[in-house]
C-alpha cells in the first residue's frame, strides 16, 4: 500500500519562503538518519525499514511557494524513490 500526503505553503514573498525551506532542511540534517533521493530542485530523502514501511519526503521551493511530498509504503520490497519521484512531479506541474 501507499499513502502520499502534499502540503503547500504560499509565503507573501520569495525570501519568506526561502527562510521557512532552510529551516525545514537544516531541521532534517540535524537529525540525521535518512538518504537522499535525486529530485531536480527539490531536497528530498528516504528512510527504508525493510518490507514493512518506507517513508520518503521531497521539500521543494519555487518562487514564494514551498511544497512538500510526504510518501509511505508498506508491504512491498519496491523502493520509495520511484514514488516520490512521480509525486513530487505530478504536484510540481500543479504549482
Amino acid at each position: 500500500m501507499i499513502w502520499v500526503d502534499y502540503s503547500v505553503y504560499k509565503f507573501s514573498t520569495s525570501g519568506y519562503a526561502r527562510a521557512f525551506y532552510d529551516s525545514r532542511i537544516n531541521e532534517i540534517k540535524q537529525g540525521g538518519g535518512y538518504e537522499e533521493i535525486s529530485i531536480s530542485g527539490c531536497f528530498a530523502f528516504k528512510e527504508d525499514y525493510g518490507f514493512e514501511n518506507k517513508f520518503g519526503t521531497s521539500i521543494c521551493l519555487k518562487n514564494n511557494v514551498v511544497y512538500i511530498v510526504d510518501a509511505t509504503a508498506s508491504r512491498t520490497y519496491k523502493g520509495i524513490d520511484s514514488f516520490l519521484k512521480d509525486a513530487t512531479t505530478i504536484l510540481a506541474n500543479k504549482v
